[in-house]
């Protein structure tokens, strides 16, 4: 009966338990350095410190599995908030994230085909048209928006 136990019965019942606790979210702890929420990605993926006194405006991510990000669904998630004018004037007159200088212009239509976000806005961008991510800033509205794509 003991080696029954031992080689088989011990076993069982440590992969069971690890399947329960896999399936209650208590192994997500392994990623514990990630963001868990949208401020956190946005200071992660960017580099730039979220403003604490920012307003959330828009939200499509989704932290539903474990606390990994995922997009809501194929295509196109944005973050979006306002803040303080100062904030973002000090980030666009710095060197924005993913590039060398700051490009001027609208958000391309591919990127953001519901939301209006101006004509003259500060860009950054990083990936290409399949999967990326891009950053517009627009001090006058005091919005800036990250948008993510995969498709």
């Amino acid at each position: 009966m003991r080696t029954f136990v031992r080689r088989f019965a011990l076993p069982v019942v440590v992969v069971l338990s690890a399947v329960v606790l896999a399936g209650s979210g208590i192994v997500a702890c392994y990623f514990w350095w990630l963001p868990k929420t949208s401020q956190g990605w946005f200071t992660h993926d960017t580099g730039l410190i979220f403003p604490p006194d920012a307003e959330v405006v828009e939200d499509s991510r989704d932290y539903s599995v474990g606390m990994v990000e995922s997009f809501a669904s194929e295509g196109t998630s944005v973050f979006a908030f306002k803040t303080d004018r100062a904030t973002l004037d000090g980030w666009v007159q710095g060197k924005p994230p993913w590039q060398e200088q700051w490009n001027r212009g609208p958000v391309p239509l591919w990127v953001n085909k519901k939301r209006p976000c101006g004509e003259d806005l500060y860009l950054t961008q990083r990936g290409d048209k399949g999967n990326g991510e891009m950053l517009a800033i627009d001090p006058d509205t005091v919005t800036a928006w990250l948008f993510k794509w995969d498709w």
